[in-house]
């Protein structure tokens, strides 16, 4: 029901010129055109960012999307955060998908044990 709403709006504010069609504007991760939103928290229904289909898939589902989703938050250093962007960029991934593939890459390795 909240992803309902929250596409629903940004339909709206489309209509009503709020926000511009997410296809005259280039992907917010890779830069090639966007054909959609993407909400990463559907309890922010206007808080999107333009996507290509190949990038909204690496983004995955939002934060309280009705799957049970948790919200994570990181915190990195400077360093850290420049070697996790090397790393996003080397698998042609966004910063989130790569986040996500270290955590459950992690998780499969401590069920192996």
């Amino acid at each position: 029901m909240l992803a309902r709403r929250a596409h629903q709006a940004v339909h709206v504010a489309v209509q009503n010129g709020r926000l511009s069609p997410a296809t005259s504007q280039a992907c917010a991760d890779c830069g090639t055109p966007a054909f959609g939103y993407d909400h990463r928290d559907y309890a922010q229904p206007l808080d999107v960012a333009p996507v290509c289909r190949r990038c909204n898939r690496k983004r995955g589902r939002a934060i309280n999307c009705p799957t049970g989703v948790k919200r994570l938050t990181v915190e990195l250093d400077e360093d850290d955060y420049a070697s996790l962007k090397a790393m996003a960029e080397e698998e042609a991934r966004s910063m989130h998908a790569q986040i996500l593939y270290l955590i459950r890459t992690a998780f499969q390795k401590k069920a192996r044990r």
